[in-house]
C-alpha cells in the first residue's frame, strides 16, 4: 500500500524509536488538523487494522487477503471478522449446489454420478398413474392389476375382474362367486346361502322399499352393535304360554296377579276416585323443585297409588317437564328413604332385575335376594323380569350368575332363572312317592349327597306337587324335608335348598320371617325390609302382615316393629304401605 505523497518520513526496518512530544511533520506530509483527516482512498481506517475490501456477491469472504507488512503474520493466518479462523483458500470454494446429472424425463434424472436409476428405466411410469408398468418395475401390467374390474370399476374391461361373477342382478356374469346375490337364487358353489334361505330374518335395506336384507330389522335387535351378543334365556312351552297369557303386552297388574293364590290380598291398592295424574305430577314437581323438600308430598301421593298409576304419573311427569320423575327424585333423596322410593316408582319386573343385579354385581353377593327372588316368583314372572334384565343390563341373568357364584349353588339358580317350573301340573301321589324315594337314595341313604337329583325334583316340580313329595317323605321315612337338607346340605346350597321348602309350606309364613329377621336383634336389615314390602305389597302383604303375628315368641304386630325399628319419612313411607295408604 502506497502513501498519497511521495514526500515524509521513509520506511525503517523496525520503525523509529519513541520520542518525546513525537516527530515533527515531515516535510510533504499532512499538516496536522484537529479532529484529523477524512479517510482517503487507500488509506487504513484510523485506530484499528487495515481491513479486507468488501466480499463480492455470492462469497462469505473477501477476496483479496490481508495486507501484509514487517512484523505482522501473512494475511491468511488473520482471523475473520467474525472471530472464525479463515478457510484454506488455496484449492478455491466449493460449488454452491453439487451438480444434478441430466434427466429423461423421468421423475428421478439419470446420470453418471448419481445414485438414482438411468431416466430410461424409471421405476414409475410417466403417465402420472399411481401404479407404474414396464419391464424393469415389480409391479404387474396395468392389464394384470390385482384390483378387480366391473360394475364399480368403470375404466377397466368387462370380465377380467379377479374375483367370480355372482349369478342375480342385470351386470353380472354367471360364474359361481362364493357370496350371495341379492336375489334368491343361491350361486352355484357359493358356500353361503341366498338372501331368502338366510338364517336372519329379511328387512328393508337403507334406501331400499324392498325387504331385500339379510340382516334383522332394528326393531328386533334390543343392543347396540358394540355389546356382546346376548343368549337368549332358554324356556319352555308351559312358560311361555303362562308369559304370554298373564303378562301379554307388559299389564303391569297381571306381574302382581300371576303370583296370587285363592284368598290373597294385597294392602297398596289403586286409588278408585279422585286419581289425577297430572296433579300429582304437578305437586311431586313443586316439592322437588323447592328448596325445602317436604318429603311428605312424596308420602302421601307414592304410597296411596298402584304401581300401574305410578307409572301413569311418571308417563305424565315426562311429558310436562321432559325429565324423568324417577331420576329427579334420586337427585333429590338420599338413605333408606330413596330406596323405598325408587322401589316404589319402578315397574315390578324392572324392580326385580334391579335387585338382583345389585346383588350380583355389588360389593361381594348377596345370595340371599337371589334365592328370595328366584324361589318365590312364578314363571310368567321369571320370564318377564329375565325379559328386563337384558333391556337393562346387556346381559341375562345366567351370564352374570356364571361370573359370581359357582358349584351346585349355580346350578340351582340357572335351573331356578330358566322359569320352566311346571306350574300345570297336577298332584301325582305316585309320582311324589317315587320322588321322595329318590330323594332318600340321593341323601339319607348313601354316603355323601348326590345334590343334582336334589336340584331336578325341587325345581322342576309345581309347588302342590313338592308339597306331596314333602309329605310322601315325611310319612316314608319319619324326617321333614327341612332337617333332611340341613344334614345333607351346607353354605349358600342350603340357604336356596331351604327357601324353596319354606316357601313351598307357606309362602306367608316364608316373608312374614323374612321381615321378622330383618328387624330382631341389634340393627335393621333396610334392604331386606324394603325389598319385601314393595314386593309383596300389592299381592299378600295382608296376609304376611297377619302371619307377622303368629310367629313362635312374637306378639307385636309388624306396624309396632316398623316404628320401633325405623324413623323419619322412611318410617312414615313404610307404614303407609302396611296401612294400604288408605
Amino acid at each position: 500500500m502506497s502513501f498519497p505523497y511521495p514526500s515524509g518520513y521513509a520506511p525503517t526496518p523496525g520503525g523509529y524509536a519513541p520520542t518525546p512530544g513525537g516527530y515533527a511533520p515531515a516535510p510533504g506530509g499532512y499538516a496536522p488538523a484537529p479532529g484529523g483527516y477524512a479517510p482517503a482512498p487507500g488509506y487504513p481506517p484510523s485506530g484499528g487494522m487495515p481491513q479486507p475490501a468488501p466480499a463480492p456477491p455470492g462469497l462469505p469472504y473477501a477476496a483479496q487477503p490481508y495486507p501484509s507488512a514487517a512484523n505482522y503474520p501473512p494475511g491468511n493466518a488473520f482471523p475473520g471478522q467474525g472471530g472464525m479462523p479463515m478457510p484454506d483458500q488455496s484449492s478455491g470454494y466449493p460449488s454452491a449446489y453439487p451438480a444434478y446429472p441430466s434427466g429423461g424425463g423421468a421423475p428421478y434424472p439419470p446420470g453418471d454420478n448419481s445414485s438414482y436409476p438411468p431416466g430410461a428405466n424409471p421405476p414409475y411410469s410417466q403417465g402420472g398413474m399411481p401404479y407404474p408398468s414396464g419391464a424393469n418395475t415389480s409391479y404387474p401390467p396395468g392389464g394384470g392389476t390385482p384390483y378387480p374390474t366391473g360394475d364399480f370399476n368403470p375404466s377397466a374391461p368387462a370380465g377380467s375382474t379377479a374375483y367370480p361373477p355372482q349369478i342375480g342382478g342385470s351386470n353380472t356374469v354367471a360364474g359361481g362367486s362364493p357370496y350371495p346375490a341379492s336375489g334368491s337364487t343361491q350361486n352355484s358353489g357359493s358356500p353361503y346361502p341366498a338372501s331368502s334361505s338366510a338364517p336372519y330374518p329379511t328387512s328393508n335395506q337403507p334406501g331400499s322399499s324392498t325387504m331385500s336384507s339379510g340382516y334383522p330389522t332394528a326393531a328386533s335387535s334390543s343392543t347396540k352393535s358394540s355389546t356382546p351378543p346376548v343368549k337368549p334365556q332358554p324356556t319352555n312351552s308351559s312358560a311361555t304360554s303362562a308369559y304370554s297369557s298373564q303378562l301379554k303386552d307388559g299389564n303391569l297388574t297381571s306381574y302382581y296377579e300371576c303370583a296370587k293364590k285363592p284368598g290373597d290380598s294385597g294392602l297398596v291398592k289403586p286409588l278408585t276416585s279422585g286419581f289425577d295424574p297430572e296433579a300429582d305430577a304437578t305437586q311431586l314437581k313443586n316439592c322437588l323443585k323447592s328448596s325445602f323438600l317436604n318429603e311428605t308430598v312424596i308420602v302421601n301421593i307414592l304410597p296411596h297409588r298402584s304401581n300401574a298409576q305410578r307409572q301413569k304419573i311418571r308417563l305424565m311427569y315426562k311429558t310436562m317437564y321432559g325429565k324423568d320423575l324417577l331420576q329427579d327424585l334420586q337427585d333429590r333423596l338420599t338413605g333408606d328413604f330413596e330406596s323405598v322410593t325408587v322401589g316404589l316408582l319402578m315397574k315390578p319386573a324392572e324392580y326385580d332385575a334391579y335387585l338382583i343385579h345389585r346383588a350380583i354385581q355389588g360389593l361381594g353377593t348377596d345370595e340371599d335376594v337371589l334365592v328370595e327372588i328366584l324361589c318365590t316368583r312364578t314363571n310368567a314372572q321369571i320370564q318377564e323380569l329375565g325379559h328386563q334384565y337384558r333391556e337393562l343390563y346387556k346381559a341375562t341373568i345366567e351370564q352374570h350368575m356364571q361370573g359370581d357364584t359357582s358349584g351346585h349353588f349355580m346350578r340351582m339358580l340357572i335351573s331356578l332363572s330358566n322359569g320352566a317350573r311346571q306350574e300345570d301340573q297336577g298332584v301325582n301321589a305316585q309320582k311324589a312317592e317315587d320322588d321322595a324315594k329318590k330323594l332318600y337314595k340321593a341323601g339319607a341313604a348313601r354316603l355323601g349327597t348326590d345334590e343334582s337329583t336334589f336340584n331336578s325334583v325341587f325345581v322342576s316340580q309345581s309347588f302342590e306337587q313338592l308339597r306331596a313329595v314333602f309329605a310322601a317323605y315325611q310319612r316314608l321315612y319319619k324326617k321333614d324335608m327341612e332337617k333332611v337338607i340341613k344334614s345333607e346340605m351346607s353354605g349358600d346350597l342350603e340357604k336356596g335348598m331351604k327357601a324353596i321348602v319354606r316357601f313351598t309350606l307357606d309362602k306367608h309364613s316364608y316373608f312374614a320371617n323374612v321381615l321378622y329377621k330383618a328387624m330382631k336383634g341389634i340393627g335393621t336389615d333396610e334392604k331386606s325390609l324394603i325389598r319385601t314390602l314393595v314386593s309383596r305389597s300389592e299381592i299378600d302383604l295382608e296376609q304376611i302382615n297377619r302371619s307377622f303375628s303368629n310367629i313362635k315368641g312374637e306378639s307385636k304386630p309388624l306396624s309396632h316393629w316398623i316404628k320401633k325399628e325405623t324413623s323419619g319419612p322412611f318410617r312414615d313411607m313404610l307404614i303407609h304401605i302396611i296401612g294400604g295408604g288408605h
